[in-house]
């Protein structure tokens, strides 16, 4: 018996809208790559938009090295 899988980083499933208005769902590494095409991330809930911002913020921190003091 094979339990179900879910890759976050290469399947989509983040909502976002792009410069032209129209919502689509990306990947996590996909949403990163195409960050400049796009004018914000959309959710039916403002938390849950809320919290993939901060999810990706603490992402680009760990990537960089944090904040510098």
């Amino acid at each position: 018996m094979t339990r179900p899988t879910f890759n976050l980083i290469d399947e989509p499933w983040i909502g976002a809208v792009n410069h032209e208005g129209t919502l689509q769902e990306y990947s996590l590494s996909e949403l990163l790559i195409r960050a400049h095409e796009l004018s914000g991330l959309y959710d039916d809930s403002p938390l849950v938009v809320a919290a993939l911002l901060r999810m990706i913020l603490a992402l680009l921190h760990r990537v960089h090295d944090g904040p510098r003091h």
